[in-house]
């Protein structure tokens, strides 16, 4: 478990009555589902976790709501995971106030679920909060600081979620994950402190969807995913590039404090670098502390990323004032990089500066050693050579900051037919994952998706990413409801899975894709369109433009509010620079 905030030293909670909030305290989720469900006899859900450990009482009106909510409550249904939980249990503000009247803090759990063929979703009720669970954080909030009491919100899921919208709501937010049988017990002990939370997050978490390095290439079109990040995946990408997070890889608070060494580096004569660092708890709570080494290889032959995890290790519970020394190596098979010239594993000559840190952004101490000679760690067959050439992020390159607005965002759109849930706004949420089809009655002829912008706009520019697509189409346009369609560009015979059209500000309100339909593939994950509106007014400088932060509700300069359940944030596409 990692603890991700805890202002004012909001945790561990004193003994007494909770106000706990949230179908997840009854229906917590211990796994994943698919190939990852395991069946187990029993297990410990929060709700029982945190009245079974000797320390707290539930407040008896909430227990008696949520013991009877249904067991499906946590963003998931047979197939999909839904564009909104309507499960969850709606609270009234007058419930809110009597707990915050007779309890000593609130407790808010939120759990995900999800399983393999089923990726997350930049929508709500997945991976940002659904509007039910973003007016119960709110409110609660605005009842419980009243009475200068604290709010706690507990994450119970197997993967990132949007925060930055609402974490100005919450004192504390504990990432419990899904930590299996017995995670009632683990959070209960966390809370109370018997236990003092040391986990590290083992993957960054972006402040947006649209932020993370793959958003605009996963899950690709067919069967073919480009991997355009090349070696920046992950952290490797945040860190290099300088795009902020949420929440860095590496990262976890504790409830006591450390003090970090010099960190030593000896290197031996067969390459192999001893690390050692001591660390020293200047807090007043035991605890433990992972320690991360990260290396900076010099960029030579290979490009590489400004920093790489190489090493980690965690101390003893090591009590107020006690210290410990950790002792970690690296060897050239932890140090190697691929070399796809010569196909061959190398380590190469140069200086090697190697940090000692909390996170991978919360560097402590460094030191450095120098390789005076290229090594090869070992040869291999280049088998894995791609077929055709491929775009690929790199220092040179970088990425821009130029930002473009996709006007069909969130617009109304519309089809003459769509294959269960694969519904038209899929195709136009600004979501890679989620997509819109058309297949699946068996007929041919004409089929179309439609969008309406609302109003007229100069197109510039249309982009087209297919599932599948097995047919001719037309892009069509037109500026009034009963005028004619106009055919902006006809493929007779599409050969890949992108479109892609600069145009010259042809005016349009309505667009259509317009497919000349025989039964056959007929999927689109996602249509962006760029221009302007035709009767677009100069921005007011002087305008307030408040309501773009803290949308939250509870002070927030960081958040996007309710808007951000919707994904209003991801009409800002990133675009990395390509030749």
């Amino acid at each position: 478990m990692v603890l991700l905030k805890n202002d004012g030293n909001a945790l561990p909670l004193a003994d007494g009555e909770l106000a706990v909030f949230g179908n997840a305290q009854k229906h917590t989720v211990i796994g994943g589902l698919g190939a990852s469900d395991v069946n187990v006899e029993d297990s410990v859900n929060i709700m029982d976790g945190l009245e079974q450990s000797g320390h707290y009482t539930l407040n008896a009106k909430l227990k008696l709501l949520y013991e009877r909510c249904q067991n499906n409550p946590i963003g998931i249904t047979e197939d999909e995971n839904p564009e909104q939980d309507y499960q969850e249990m709606e609270i009234s503000d007058e419930i809110i106030a009597e707990a915050a009247a007779s309890s000593s803090a609130a407790v808010i759990c939120v759990s995900r679920v999800t399983r393999e063929g089923k990726d997350h979703a930049s929508i709500a009720g997945d991976y940002r909060l659904n509007e039910k669970e973003l007016s119960l954080i709110e409110r609660a909030s605005e009842a419980f600081r009243a009475q200068g009491k604290k709010v706690i919100v507990i994450l119970n899921s197997g993967n990132p979620m949007e925060t930055a919208s609402w974490s100005d709501c919450a004192d504390a937010i504990l990432y419990a994950g899904l930590a299996g049988q017995n995670t009632g017990n683990a959070v209960a002990r966390i809370l109370s402190g018997e236990v003092n939370p040391s986990g590290k997050l083992a993957i960054s978490w972006p402040t947006e969807y649209s932020d993370s390095p793959c958003y605009e290439n996963f899950p690709g079109a067919g069967d073919r995913v480009v991997y355009e990040e090349d070696i920046y995946v992950g952290y490797k990408y945040y860190d290099t590039f300088g795009v902020d997070v949420e929440y860095p890889f590496g990262y976890g608070l504790s409830y006591t404090t450390f003090e970090y060494g010099e960190l030593q580096a000896e290197q031996a004569e067969d390459g192999s670098v001893t690390l050692r660092i001591s660390v020293k708890n200047t807090g007043s709570v035991a605890g433990r502390e992972s320690v991360q080494i990260y290396v900076g290889k010099p960029d030579g032959k290979l490009e590489q990323p400004s920093k790489q995890l190489i090493a980690f290790s965690k101390t003893q519970t090591l009590a107020p004032g006690e210290s410990e020394t950790l002792t970690m190596t690296v060897t050239d098979e932890e140090l190697k990089s691929y070399d796809e010239e010569s196909s061959a594993w190398i380590v190469e000559k140069g200086e090697y500066i190697y940090y000692a840190g909390a996170s991978v952004q919360d560097i402590r101490s460094q030191s450095s050693v120098t390789r005076a000679e290229d090594v090869c760690v070992q040869d291999v067959e280049n088998r894995c050579v791609p077929q055709t050439e491929i775009d690929r992020l790199s220092k040179e390159d970088g990425i821009t900051t130029e930002q473009e607005e996709n006007i069909l965002l969130g617009k109304p759109s519309s089809s003459d037919y769509s294959e269960g849930l694969y519904l038209p706004g899929k195709a136009n949420d600004g979501d890679f994952v989620t997509r819109w089809s058309g297949l699946g009655d068996g007929s041919s002829g004409f089929r179309y998706w439609e969008v309406d912008l609302g109003e007229v706009y100069r197109l510039n520019k249309l982009k087209i990413y297919f599932e599948s697509i097995g047919c001719g189409y037309a892009i069509q346009a037109r500026t009034g409801e009963n005028d004619g369609w106009t055919d902006l560009t006809y493929v007779e015979y599409p050969e890949e899975l992108s479109f892609e059209q600069t145009y010259d500000g042809t005016e349009v309100r309505y667009l259509r894709i317009a497919f000349y339909y025989e039964g056959g593939n007929l999927s689109m994950f996602e249509v962006q369109a760029f221009g302007e509106k035709v009767n677009a007014e100069a921005p007011d400088d002087s305008a307030d433009n408040s309501s773009k932060d803290g949308g939250s509700g509870c002070g927030s300069s960081a958040g996007w509010g309710a808007a951000a359940a919707f994904g209003a944030i991801a009409c800002l596409i990133k675009s990395k620079k390509k030749e």
